[in-house]
């Protein structure tokens, strides 16, 4: 799905830092979408670029900062700013009600193996 900016939607490798946004779509292969859904880029999310570095894009998720390349942060659509009844710090019901995602654990066992594994 492409997205230009007369109809609104800018991708987020595109947004500047500070600007409050809304997840309009999500797009790649299915992998990709798969991934980024995971971590909590779906329709009507807020967002908040918080940084760039390098070709690492950091944003303000939910109650986490989350840090995506350029290649992926370019698949996530976004528009204006999120619904103000939904706040910046808070997941769409669809995302907040489900078990924590695979992507997460297995970012968590590569980060902190040690942990991972349960032991003290």
């Amino acid at each position: 799905m492409t997205h230009n900016r007369a109809d609104g939607g800018v991708p987020l490798c595109e947004v500047r830092p500070g600007c409050p946004r809304q997840v309009v779509s999500v797009s790649g292969d299915g992998s990709v979408k798969r991934s980024l859904e995971e971590l909590g880029f779906v329709p009507g999310a807020a967002v908040t670029v918080l940084r760039r570095l390098g070709g690492d894009v950091i944003v303000r998720l939910a109650q986490a900062r989350v840090a995506i390349g350029r290649d992926s942060a370019r698949h996530v659509v976004t528009c204006g700013a999120p619904a103000s009844s939904r706040g910046s710090d808070q997941l769409p019901d669809a995302v907040r009600s489900r078990p924590a995602p695979a992507a997460r654990e297995r970012l968590f066992a590569a980060a902190a193996p040690d942990l991972a594994g349960g032991r003290p």
